[in-house]
């Protein structure tokens, strides 16, 4: 079976516009300086605006009518701005509802009146969990290895709000249900899959967007004499973070397409794609801060917000140990 992975002019138009808004509206350079003010709820609303949260619901569901392949060229332009995750757990939950027959919730979520936010159990303690900008949302997306579900807000306990690795973000400590609530609302295995995929799909925007930042100031930094681009060591690393990208691009393209045809290797793929985007995204971001040399560590230099949001991803969902244990128990070979 042969795979294209040439976009279509639809596809390029969607990745095209959805940048072009988020590059206007919401660049990176809003979070320098130490300002740290929170604007989730707009950047939510343009997202909505745009149909980031339709894209692939069925027409008849008042959705676009398109695939998950257009969700994954969607999200990498989220995750190139380091958009709030209430966009994917929406995104998400209105698959989980749909799938539950309750298109009255999905509608709500698909018109932005609901919103979703992430929460991630803490290790070894299924009954707490930290929630990802959970200001405004009624509802918490909860993965927790192969198992993702939808709980109501109100069945969270929630602490003061702690400081989070990633500025960016605020975090809520809770106490909660685990997922076999009466109320929790569970997901499917192929919904499992798709979360896991749009995850993937930020950390390939934020690896790529740690990469154009590290290239563009190696052309303008100049030492004795010339662009530090020039030196051997600079130009190698650029070159591994720009393959870095497209070997990430082209597995996360490859496990969409999986599951968009349905194909018996599309959790291996999506899998693949788990592991690469999480180890490539948080190599990038580091090279990146390197090739700014003493400059890259201060707050003033955006490039270590990448970082941080690639460590922010890193154990959403599943660590890197359960992917690759996940990875041993799959057939090796394609359909």
């Amino acid at each position: 079976m042969t795979i294209s992975f040439d976009l279509t002019a639809d596809q390029r138009q969607i990745a095209g516009s959805v940048g072009r808004v988020l590059r206007d509206r919401w660049p990176v350079f809003r979070f320098r300086n130490g300002s740290r003010a929170k604007s989730s709820g707009a950047e939510f609303a343009d997202a909505v605006e745009l149909g980031c949260l339709g894209l692939s619901v069925p027409e008849n569901d008042g959705g676009a009518g398109f695939t998950v392949v257009e969700d994954v060229l969607a999200f990498r332009e989220l995750g190139r701005h380091l958009i709030t995750q209430n966009v994917l757990a929406s995104v998400v939950a209105i698959k989980i509802a749909l799938g539950a027959g309750n298109k009255i919730l999905a509608r709500q979520f698909l018109e932005g009146d609901v919103i979703a936010c992430l929460a991630n159990p803490v290790k070894d303690s299924p009954a707490n969990y930290f929630l990802y900008d959970s200001e405004g949302a009624k509802y918490a997306l909860v993965l927790h290895g192969t198992d993702i579900a939808l709980l109501p807000i109100d069945l969270f306990q929630f602490g003061n709000t702690a400081d989070c690795l990633d500025k960016t973000v605020t975090l809520r400590p809770a106490q909660g249900p685990d997922l076999t609530h009466h109320l929790a609302i569970r997901g499917s295995a192929d919904v499992r899959l798709f979360a896991e995929l749009l995850l993937s799909s930020e950390l390939l925007g934020v690896g790529e967007s740690a990469m154009e930042l590290a290239v563009a100031y190696a052309k303008t930094r100049h030492q004795f004499g010339q662009p530090i681009g020039a030196f051997q060591a600079v130009k190698h690393s650029c070159a591994d973070m720009k393959i870095r990208v497209a070997v990430l691009q082209a597995q996360v393209l490859l496990a969409a397409l999986s599951l968009r045809e349905r194909r018996a290797d599309a959790e291996l793929q999506i899998t693949a794609a788990g592991l690469l985007a999480v180890r490539y995204a948080l190599r990038n971001a580091a090279a990146g801060i390197q090739i700014h040399g003493a400059m890259g560590f201060t707050a003033e230099c955006d490039a270590h917000l990448y970082l941080l949001r690639a460590h922010l991803l890193e154990n959403i969902g599943n660590t890197q140990g359960r992917r690759e244990q996940l990875m041993l128990t799959l057939p090796p070979t394609a359909v």
